[in-house]
């Protein structure tokens, strides 16, 4: 059984509203006070939010007043914050999609760095070799990412 509410515009309703069965809308839809949704919803238009918004706690957060997005932080200090919890593994990964690569290992990672050797930035072709590379310490590769330790540089350019 299917529920369709079709306002007229002069339609009022207070209280809880609620349905245990398909329900449509048409028109627009205004909520004063905090809306609950249980269980998969569809929008098949666009959808506005004025002010804050969460999705999840903190896995995104839109922060309105001061124009920032926080992802894994409700609290952004940036216009975008992305904080990463964990202790090893990138916080941002930007790779091909489409690719059939097993490991799919390579793109552009950025990662916080925990210690000296620990890499901040890298840049991995197809083959998985890295192209570009940062460390904590500084050193930086480009073509070249073995860092020799016993080489008196910081850039090591092959």
């Amino acid at each position: 059984m299917s529920t369709t509410w079709s306002p007229d515009g002069n339609t009022a309703a207070s209280g809880a509203i609620s349905s245990t069965t398909s329900s449509t809308l048409t028109g627009n839809l205004s909520v004063g006070g905090t809306s609950t949704v249980v269980g998969a919803t569809t929008l098949s238009s666009t959808l506005s939010v004025t002010g804050n918004s969460t999705f999840d706690t903190n896995t995104l957060y839109v922060d309105a007043t001061n124009n920032r997005v926080g992802i894994g932080t409700a609290a952004p200090s940036y216009r975008l914050s992305v904080i990463h919890a964990k202790v090893s593994g990138p916080v941002a990964y930007i790779q091909n999609s489409t690719s059939s690569d097993a490991n799919n290992t390579h793109g552009l990672m950025v990662d916080a760095g925990h210690g000296a050797g620990d890499i901040i930035i890298r840049a991995r072709n197809y083959a998985e070799t890295d192209k570009f590379m940062v460390v904590a310490s500084g050193n930086v590769g480009i073509g070249d990412c073995s860092f020799d330790s016993s080489a008196a540089g910081y850039l090591t350019i092959k």
